[in-house]
């Protein structure tokens, strides 16, 4: 039985909440049960009771997490819970040699069987929420949770040897813009947009390079895409060999939090987890071009920049609240093309920062992907060798935007128009991000996904 006929049946959620996550599910991705809990219509303890009841699996409550001991969690070793998306809980039962583990995929019995025999434990396998098993990774190895994973008002351990992914959160987590230092602007300065343009308007002209998908074929591709990962692969994909960089940012919580990114001839589909591996009972889990074994190695590298491995684009969260050319075309619904809109460029620096740019593009493009009056995708772009935008990709990509907002409100459409009680395998589910709920109200959520009115007292509640 699926996960949302069971919610059902037993009246822990309404029809109209269901019909609300699978459609946040269909915008942004994210497994239904995680998008159940991230709105709020129920709390972690009852999910892991009815993922463990549909799998037939013993559930891995939070006093077990609370409950393993420094000694079993540092044997186990971070790199092995990273690889295969689990916890160590401790001694399963009365069998001593066994080992108790949370798995964020525990149906894949090829991974389980590898972890036996690396540990050198038989290995029992139980059931939790992704959301549970990411925060207590992060809180015990140090292994960041992806953005998506990260609600407002939570309160997230952050190792002392990494750079800070994600900055403090005020009230209605809204992440603070970094301290602008403004300095004299010198004269004729390459920061002013329209100079830049003017300069290097006759370098953008296509050349005779060989350019990704056709521009015809991704019109065709989008309007028959029956997820939204597959319209990310289009936009992805067109934007091969007419863009130095693209990347494609989830709005949500007044947040641009990073999704897809590309860079140069390499697509950084790196928000995947060991849960890639297949669907779950809450949910498919798909998006996934590399292993995490194999991140570094296909961890991409921007031109003209320090050299180093650009990270994962879902570990970046720019805010949306200052003065930025993301927060032009999101304010404005429209695309935006041109420079920094601040003299100190903050929110356009960190970004420049996490690709390792050394230099700034000539100019930026923008393109909101709108929803229903909200805009629920951002796609970012500049030009090769940071140059002029040649203007045909750029027009070109905002009608594929435009596209994308249709194709998005077909898939709404269809999944109103079926059975809502599936998992809404159809609309795919990955880890890049979810909604900003609309449907949802107030939203709660703490720091491991659980919501501040649970009796708990633990540390993966909101603080």
């Amino acid at each position: 039985m699926k996960l949302g006929t069971l919610l059902l049946r037993d009246a822990a959620i309404s029809l109209g909440q269901l019909e609300a996550a699978l459609r946040n599910q269909i915008l942004c991705g994210g497994r239904l049960g995680t998008n159940l809990v991230e709105l709020d219509y129920i709390d972690l303890d009852t999910l892991t009771r009815y993922l463990a009841e549909i799998r037939g699996l013993p559930p891995a409550t939070q006093e077990m997490f609370e409950s393993a001991t420094k000694s079993i969690i540092d044997e186990f070793g971070a790199n092995r819970a990273e690889r295969f998306g689990a916890f160590p809980l401790g001694p399963a039962g009365d069998d001593s040699g066994a080992l108790a583990v949370a798995i964020v995929d525990p149906d894949d019995s090829n991974a389980i069987e590898e972890l036996a025999q690396e540990s050198g434990h038989s290995v029992v396998a139980y059931v939790a929420p992704e959301l549970r098993i990411y925060y207590y990774l992060e809180k015990h190895y140090g292994i960041a949770r992806k953005a998506r994973f990260i609600r407002e008002g939570s309160d997230r351990p952050t190792p002392t040897d990494q750079v800070e992914r994600r900055r403090t959160q005020p009230l209605r987590g809204i992440a603070l813009p970094p301290k602008i230092r403004f300095e004299p602007r010198a004269k004729n300065s390459l920061s002013q947009p329209e100079i830049r343009r003017s300069q290097l308007r006759r370098r953008a002209r296509t050349t005779g390079d060989r350019l990704g998908m056709s521009y015809r074929d991704a019109c065709s591709t989008i309007d028959r895409a029956g997820s939204r990962e597959a319209i990310a692969d289009v936009l992805m994909e067109f934007t091969r060999d007419r863009f130095e960089v693209a990347a494609i940012f989830i709005v949500r919580d007044a947040n641009a939090i990073g999704w897809r990114l590309r860079i140069g001839q390499i697509h950084d589909h790196r928000d995947s987890s060991a849960a890639s591996k297949g669907g779950a009972a809450d949910g498919p889990d798909r998006d996934a071009d590399t292993s995490p074994d194999n991140a570094a190695t296909n961890a991409p590298k921007s031109a003209g920049s320090t050299g180093a491995a650009v990270a994962s684009i879902d570990t970046l969260s720019l805010p949306l609240g200052g003065a930025s050319a993301l927060q032009e075309a999101h304010d404005s619904g429209t695309v935006y093309r041109g420079g920094a809109t601040s003299v100190g460029r903050p929110i356009e620096r960190e970004l420049w920062r996490f690709l390792q740019m050394n230099d700034e593009p000539v100019e930026m493009l923008v393109v909101p992907i709108v929803v229903r009056r909200r805009v629920v995708n951002l796609i970012y772009a500049h030009g090769k060798n940071h140059g002029a935008i040649d203007s045909t990709a750029a027009k070109k990509l905002g009608e594929l935007a435009k596209r994308s907002s249709r194709a998005y409100t077909r898939l709404i459409q269809t999944t109103s128009a079926a059975d809502p009680r599936g998992d809404a395998s159809q609309a795919s589910a990955d880890d890049a991000g979810q909604a900003s709920a609309d449907d949802a109200g107030s939203d709660n959520t703490g720091s491991d996904g659980t919501s501040s009115g649970d009796d708990t007292s633990s540390d993966d509640t909101t603080r």
